[in-house]
């Protein structure tokens, strides 16, 4: 239900665009819509070079790496 109402949101901005001439836009969003979604994978790296994928170590790890930068200075 939600999927066809951005579709239908998306169709009228491209009606809308299509309107006023302006093709280049209306084609961007066509092939925004015809790409299949790709999730984002938010990932950090530990100080031993393994990998974080948890969110609460990553905040921890980010954490870690501006006391570091302060440390130097």
């Amino acid at each position: 239900m939600k999927k066809k109402l951005v579709h239908e949101g998306i169709m009228k901005d491209i009606e809308e665009l299509n309107s006023q001439n302006e093709t280049r836009w209306c084609y961007k969003l066509i092939n925004n819509m015809r790409e299949p979604f790709k999730p984002r994978i938010v990932t950090r790296r530990k100080t031993n070079g393994g990998t974080v994928y948890n969110k609460h170590d990553i905040l921890e790890r980010w954490s870690q790496h501006f006391q570091e930068l302060l440390e130097i200075n």
